[in-house]
């Protein structure tokens, strides 16, 4: 065999086998601009901008991205709940296990809270209660705090029941997720980046500088408009 063929060969290899040796699969959203749709960025497709991603992780979500002055975070609403898909034969190769588990960070603004619904591969369900806040201002807001997005976010997860019970997808009624963790042995809630408090929402600084560009032409528009040639 020739080096070219080796080469060849080689690179398919490498194209059709994921990271084997992972045993952490750690997603943050950090990489994302304000506003963004995920969808199979993590999926050998793209987010809402068309941008493909160099990590296959199996991994689809539905959610957009926002920011606060402590990072991104994916948001929901409960009238469309964020969701996160699993290619369990993706992920098995991976991380090299027929058992993962799933923690993430997670807040509501309400009240009351509401709860995370898992389903597993042989079509049992499960679900897990995430906290409301309780932000006093959300019952005076006209539109509540859905489009506020105050509060902090608790540590949960979810693991398997048995060797044939991978988790297929998580549904959210929660308007904050983030720093999703899939690992080949079990997750302490611990080695999740601690909740956070988000008190605001805020364009991204790529968003703010455009702003003031605009800004910028305006002006400068309006002076040639006073000082023609």
């Amino acid at each position: 065999m020739n080096w070219k063929v080796s080469s060849a060969v080689a690179a398919l290899i490498l194209a059709v086998t994921p990271f084997a040796s992972a045993t952490t699969i750690s997603i943050n959203f950090e990489e994302f601009a304000y506003g963004v749709n995920v969808g199979d960025y993590y999926n050998g497709g793209h987010d809402s901008l068309g941008r493909a991603s160099g990590a296959y992780y199996g991994v689809t979500i539905n959610g957009t991205v926002r920011f606060t002055p402590r990072g991104a975070y994916l948001s929901g609403l409960p009238w469309n709940p964020t969701a996160i898909s699993f290619d369990t034969e993706a992920i098995r190769s991976i991380l090299g296990t027929d058992q993962y588990y799933v923690a993430f960070n997670a807040g509501r603004s309400d009240i009351d809270g509401g709860f995370a619904y898992v389903q597993y591969e042989n079509g049992r369900t499960d679900a897990q209660w995430i906290a409301g806040n309780g932000t006093p201002n959300c019952q005076s807001l006209p539109s509540g705090c859905f489009d506020r997005f105050y509060g902090a976010m608790g540590a949960y997860k979810f693991g398997p029941y048995d060797a044939t019970s991978q988790i297929t997808s998580i549904t959210f009624n929660a308007d904050r997720v983030d720093n999703i963790l899939i690992s080949s042995s079990p997750i302490g809630v611990s080695a999740i980046a601690g909740g956070y408090e988000m008190n605001r929402d805020i364009p991204e600084p790529a968003s703010l500088a455009l702003f003031g560009l605009g800004g910028a032409a305006l002006l400068a528009r309006r002076r040639r408009n006073k000082n023609p040639l």
